[in-house]
């Protein structure tokens, strides 16, 4: 009798520590797998800021272009019409 319940604790101990080291390892993967999606989706949003930061970049300097010829424009038509007004006026 004491000799079997020897062999049942110590099965139970060595199992117990089984389950132990499995759950810590266990843990260990889950923990770092949930640091590299965190790296994943903190890097994606790296990246994604960026290309709304070069999209808005690339947007504004649209803007500008565009309204430089509107402002170039503008200005030449109210020289032509300046100086068509100035000649027909004479």
């Amino acid at each position: 009798m004491v000799v079997y319940t020897d062999i049942q604790v110590t099965a139970m101990v060595v199992y117990t520590d089984i389950q132990v080291t499995a759950m810590v390892v266990y843990t260990d993967i889950q923990v770092t797998a949930m640091v590299v999606y965190t790296d994943i989706q903190v890097t994606a949003m790296v990246v994604y800021t960026d290309i709304q930061v070069t999209a808005m970049v690339v947007y504004t300097d649209i803007q500008v272009t565009a309204m430089v010829v509107y402002t170039d424009i503008q200005v030449t038509a109210m020289v032509v019409y300046t100086d068509l007004y100035r000649s027909l006026r004479w």
